[in-house]
């Protein structure tokens, strides 16, 4: 219960935070578009170009929370409607994501359950918040586990475009990698996203909740778009990956 708790006390901010830059993006609208429609014509994907747009008139954490929510249904959507995604990915392993993702889900309709017997039907519009809060609750987590089993680092000429769910965005050049390599590395602590330990300067897990398979070790140190705001910068990347052989392969061939 305290999951779910913590879940809607969550949903209550960020409509808050939604709220609010809706009202600054009205006063605003026409620059928004202007530079939406700026960023579109140099091929910049729709939602990041949401983001970026949206970063000109409001906090960058306010773009980033709005056009998360957006993620989250696009990619629910696209579940749904079973459109193809990228086949050339290489996806981060989620099989503790899913147990996770399981839990959620019984632990909310074990709530819902007792929400419809505890409060008296005298208090009619409180049980139907709950359950609404409730239902947002499950619905951004089940966003959040079909990011990471959609959403995989790619190779293009350039480097590597990191991506692990929403939890971990960011571009590395070849020519900034040193080495990559298998790894059989316990992570530190357990995390559902992307982290850097602070008893560990300059090194990243980039996992969801999984031992790590992959290092990637970088000439020097850079910083990565993280779930809300930038990571520190890190030269030790830690990843756990699906296809471990065929990733270190990958980019060997590229260095």
């Amino acid at each position: 219960m305290v999951v779910i708790n913590i879940s809607r006390v969550i949903s209550v901010m960020l409509a808050f935070v939604e709220l609010s830059v809706f009202v600054l993006i009205l006063l605003r609208v026409r620059k928004v578009i202007g530079k939406y429609m700026e960023l579109r014509a140099d091929k910049v994907c729709g939602l990041d170009a949401l983001e970026q747009s949206l970063t000109s008139v409001v906090p960058r954490l306010a773009a980033k929370v709005l056009v998360l929510e957006l993620r989250i249904y696009n990619v629910i959507f696209k579940h749904i409607v079973k459109r193809n995604f990228n086949p050339n990915q290489f996806i981060t392993r989620h099989d503790t994501y899913k147990f996770f993702f399981i839990g959620i889900l019984f632990v909310s309709a074990l709530e819902a359950v007792i929400i419809e017997v505890a409060i008296p039907h005298t208090y009619l519009v409180l049980k139907i918040v709950f359950v609404i809060l409730s239902i947002w609750a499950v619905v951004y987590i089940t966003g959040l586990y079909l990011g990471v089993v959609h959403n995989g680092h790619t190779l293009d000429d350039e480097g590597v475009n990191m991506r692990v769910g929403f939890g971990l965005r960011g571009f590395i050049p070849y020519n900034r990698i040193a080495s990559v390599a298998e790894e059989n590395k316990e992570p530190p602590s357990f995390k559902m996203s992307p982290f850097v330990p602070r008893n560990e300067p300059g090194v990243m897990y980039a996992t969801a909740g999984e031992k790590c398979n992959v290092v990637l070790a970088l000439k020097e140190e850079l910083s990565l778009d993280g779930f809300i705001r930038q990571t520190r910068p890190c030269s030790i990347i830690y990843l756990s990956l699906e296809q471990p052989k065929e990733f270190i392969e990958a980019v060997s061939n590229k260095l």
